[in-house]
């Protein structure tokens, strides 16, 4: 795939669906998996993290559309009792990051660092209004016309991890992660995060937001808010689906810390991630994923790959 010139970006609701139609498609065969071996069940679990974890993941396992809302809200209320169980991790090594750093800095760097990589981004500034950075035009651009192009090299794509020199040893063979690119993409941009300075990426890793305002980061009155809406439900799958995705990778890291691949202790132990590894984390990646990725077609010219696109991803999505 060639550099990318984007003309206009009024594909944000196509985006949406063709999320929700990834994540029902997964929902309806893992269903259809439970349906046949039954419900998870974790009996004698040993104390500690993996025990906290296993609880966790069971509690997030049982999929049951067909629940009531109310069955819903008090499943909904057991995970979020079980994330605060002493065991889990509260730490956030990227708040800890992104909290020191001045973004308004770290939005310069950006645009310095993309225009020396070879983005046509002459047309285009970044502005703050209400704490949110945006993309704004320094001139008149005519419909249809691009106003910046993107080289591929600078956009992080979720089906590169699959190939990536280092970590796809964490990823490849993950049947998890080779079926749903959002949560394959979500954490390799973990991984990069978690790899600092040495990430070619880096410069826009920087760049990005401490927080999100979406499902990932509703608190349980928030969250209530919701129930009685046709958000109520959706929101509340998404939320469970992070934190179920949270307690499997972490399950994994564990696991992967035993392995006899020497290559792969060391790879855990060079991204810290026994320290490092937490909720928080993996909630701020599946957030930034959710709130800031694109599909791009491939020169395929069928297939489409999830992707995060510096500076693209400024540009404020309208239907008017």
């Amino acid at each position: 795939m060639a550099d990318i010139g984007i003309a206009h970006t009024d594909n944000s609701s196509n985006n949406i669906q063709a999320y929700m139609k990834n994540i029902a498609e997964v929902l309806d065969k893992l269903e259809d998996i439970q349906n046949k071996i039954g419900p998870l069940e974790f009996t004698n679990v040993e104390p500690g993290l993996r025990g906290s974890l296993l609880k966790l993941f069971q509690a997030c396992c049982p999929l049951a559309r067909n629940k009531t809302d109310d069955q819903l809200w008090e499943e909904h209320k057991r995970i979020r009792s079980l994330l605060l169980d002493e065991h889990i991790p509260k730490s956030s090594h990227i708040k800890n990051i992104l909290s020191q750093r001045d973004r308004q800095e770290s939005m310069e760097a950006l645009f310095e660092w993309a225009a020396k990589k070879g983005a046509e981004i002459s047309k285009v500034k970044f502005d703050l209004l209400d704490s949110n950075y945006f993309l704004v035009a320094k001139e008149n651009i005519e419909p249809n016309s691009p106003f910046t192009t993107i080289p591929k090299k600078l956009m992080i794509l979720a089906d590169d991890f699959l190939k990536h020199e280092t970590f796809n040893k964490l990823i490849s063979k993950d049947p998890v992660l080779a079926a749903m690119p959002t949560v394959l993409l979500s954490y390799g941009l973990l991984m990069e995060f978690y790899s600092g300075h040495e990430s070619e990426y880096w410069p826009y890793l920087e760049s990005l937001p401490e927080t999100y305002q979406n499902s990932c980061y509703y608190d349980i009155d928030e969250m209530l808010l919701l129930k009685g809406t046709s958000s109520f439900r959706d929101a509340l799958y998404k939320w469970k689906g992070v934190v179920r995705q949270y307690a499997y990778f972490h399950l994994k890291i564990i696991e992967h810390s035993n392995s006899d691949q020497t290559e792969l202790r060391e790879l855990i132990s060079h991204l810290n991630l026994h320290d490092r590894f937490s909720y928080e984390d993996y909630r701020w990646a599946a957030a930034t994923v959710m709130s800031r990725s694109l599909s791009l077609q491939t020169t395929a010219g069928y297939s489409y790959s999830l992707s995060l696109i510096p500076i693209l991803d400024l540009c404020n999505h309208s239907e008017t």
